[in-house]
């Protein structure tokens, strides 16, 4: 789950930068913020007899919105303490898994014995006094016993892999772990519920556990008991080794596929082998780590995914030879600042290159207590950089360099190997922003399939934002200039395609509020959806051998604003939950091929040459899809071509 903190201890908002026009309807106020000071919640995790400390567990606060406002990790008695929150109402949670400190032995939960958010407790947080004895007795979770083998049920033994429990698509829990040397393993800390198991071992193709992929993997039940699992037979798959010249540390090679991307630290000699790879063509990109004075670069030699060679491996080769020489870099260094000159100590950076902002090159947050950065290894040239933050409760807004607010009015930075373009400072401006629930039929949207993208539309022109919600239906936009916007949510492959605050189905609708946003002022509004009932289908094929691509494929309705956005895999995609009308579909950011607007197969497909999904121009001659109530579009299918 992906959390916004609201004290700047989970970063990462990306504002996305588009020409915009103009609507109008009625205004709603902002509920008034009053700065407050703030409290502690403290408690102690047993294990069921309540009498046993557990000792490193991580314990989480989310708000009543579902982000993370702070969390702390037990001491050897099982003591925790979570500082500097906000007296309102939190949700503790203890997670299960490897990554969040239970050992891989102990369920997660939520206080007080629950394991869903909608029927966790909720406690309450006053200003300048602790909030006691919460206190967590965990459960001893399920247990998976499993084997691996190889073609011939030989045992793959010694070996380590992961294996990840998926409750959803979207949703699951990693475990690490390592085979006997009967190729058998234990993995135990499994939550009461039900679960697609994927196994990944390292060197060997990965997949799901009785079946070949989502739709087909056996789903299996945990309560807290020991499940055996079918053993999971699978083979070495393909291999691409190099040398990287000279010899460095802290140089990381990845291999990007259409099925799978793997990567790996380079050892001291710089030789590096990347091993159970599926039959497929590869992106191999060179990654010098943070601090690095060297610069990343794709197989063979360029800067961009666009301009490299694709590497094809075929099951059970190693592809040699794929060599990389060191180049060094070139340095971008400043500081960034508040309107009164005071340094912002944690924030964010995107670097993208001239003409593009359909990716960032490098992103990387800062802590830094006098405001001061330096981003190295990177590789000559002219690039766009843009600055954010969200740190405690205050927001700014993003801004480029130098002082825009928008990347088409950014100064773009020349970047030479070997140099450091220092001064390159910001002074960022205080923001607004809004949150609020998702609700159906004034119920919360907990469900952990459904996302939300929340999306501010400025009524001037200007930058939109995107937000997030997570699994229990609260969103949050940050970082909003002051002003007034309108604002959309979509929840990508679900019945819930785009709707406004007020219940507009588009921008230029009159039901479509506009919300006013001040400077250092939360807006407390939550959004009405309902599902809609139509849908639209087709395949993406490669257009040179026919073979179906994964990527995005988005909807627009006649104003160019987004309306559905859906993956595409291949059994294809569904853009669903569209009310009747009349849309406009095109293919977004299928990896080294150039997107395209689905028309007449008399007209030639212009290419897509909009850089974000979110609001388009649409080109002339494209022609709409019509969707009619409950009804089934199909055969809505593209043929793409590989990118120059």
């Amino acid at each position: 789950m992906l959390s916004v903190s609201r004290n700047g201890r989970i970063l990462g908002l990306v504002i996305l930068v588009i020409l915009f026009v103009t609507g109008c309807a009625r205004k709603v106020p902002i509920v008034p913020y009053v700065p407050k000071e703030t409290g502690t919640i403290q408690g102690l995790v047993y294990e069921s007899d309540g009498k046993t400390p557990i000792s490193g567990v991580m314990v989480w606060a989310y708000d009543r919105y579902g982000y993370i406002d702070g969390y702390a990790q037990t001491d050897i008695h099982g003591k925790y303490t979570i500082r500097d929150l906000f007296p309102e109402h939190y949700i503790l949670q203890i997670r299960s898994g490897e990554h969040y400190g239970t050992a891989g032995r102990y369920a997660g939960e939520y206080y007080r014995n629950a394991y869903r958010w909608e029927v966790a407790y909720l406690i309450q947080v006053k200003a300048r006094e602790p909030t006691s004895s919460i206190n967590f007795l965990l459960e001893r979770g399920g247990i998976f016993l499993g084997k691996l083998v190889d073609p011939d049920k030989n045992p793959i033994s010694k070996t380590p892999f992961f294996l990840k429990a998926y409750s959803n698509k979207n949703s699951y829990i990693t475990y690490f772990s390592q085979t006997d040397s009967l190729g058998e393993y234990l993995i135990a800390g499994l939550e009461p519920g039900e679960y697609r198991i994927k196994i990944e071992p390292v060197g060997w193709i990965g997949g799901f556990c009785d079946g070949e992929n989502w739709d087909n993997a056996q789903i299996v039940e945990s309560k807290f008991d020991t499940i055996t699992l079918s053993d999971f037979e699978t083979t070495k798959g393909g291999a691409i080794s190099g040398i990287i010249i000279p010899p460095a540390l802290g140089i990381m090679v990845q291999v990007i596929g259409k099925k799978k991307a793997l990567e790996k630290i380079v050892d001291s000699t710089g030789y590096y082998i990347i091993g159970g790879l599926p039959e497929d063509e590869y992106l191999i990109k060179l990654s010098p780590q943070k601090n690095s004075p060297y610069a990343w670069k794709y197989y063979p030699d360029a800067i961009f995914a666009s301009q490299s060679a694709y590497v094809s491996v075929t099951s059970l080769d190693t592809v040699t030879g794929i060599d990389f020489r060191l180049t060094k870099g070139g340095v971008i260094s400043g500081e960034v600042k508040d309107e009164d000159g005071n340094p912002v100590e944690e924030f964010e950076f995107e670097l993208y290159s001239i003409g593009t902002i359909h990716e960032p090159l490098q992103k990387r947050s800062f802590h830094s207590p006098n405001g001061k950065y330096e981003i190295n290894g990177i590789p000559p040239g002219e690039y766009i950089l843009k600055i954010s933050s969200f740190y405690k409760n205050e927001t700014y807004t993003t801004q480029y360099y130098k002082s825009a607010n928008s990347f088409k009015d950014a100064i773009p930075i020349e970047v030479k190997s070997g140099y450091n373009t220092s001064g390159t400072n910001f002074k960022l401006k205080s923001a607004g922003w809004i949150q609020g629930f998702i609700l159906l039929n004034d119920k919360l949207i907990s469900r952990e399939d459904i996302k939300f993208k929340v999306l501010a539309f400025p009524i001037k022109p200007g930058s939109i934002t995107e937000g997030r919600n997570t699994f229990t239906g609260g969103y949050r936009v940050s970082g909003l200039p002051a002003g007034e916007y309108k604002f959309c949510a979509i929840a990508p492959n679900s019945m819930f395609a785009a709707m406004w605050i007020g219940g507009g189905r588009g921008f230029f609708d009159p039901k479509t509020d506009i919300i006013l946003i001040e400077k250092e002022k939360p807006a407390n509004i939550d959004f009405s959806v309902t599902p809609g009932e139509c849908k639209i289908c087709g395949k993406v094929y490669d257009k040179s051998n026919k073979l179906p691509i994964s990527g995005k494929v988005v909807a627009y309705d006649s104003t160019g604003h987004i309306v559905q956005l859906a993956e595409s895999s291949e059994n294809g995609y569904q853009l669903k939950g569209l009310p009747p009308g009349q849309y406009f579909i095109r293919t977004y950011k299928f990896a080294g091929y150039k997107d395209k607007w689905y028309t007449d197969t008399n007209l030639l497909n212009p290419d897509c040459i909009d850089t974000t999904p979110w609001f388009v121009n649409i080109p002339s001659g494209v022609l709409p899809v019509e969707a009619k109530e409950t009804e089934l579009i199909t055969g809505i299918d593209f043929y793409l071509e590989f990118a120059d």
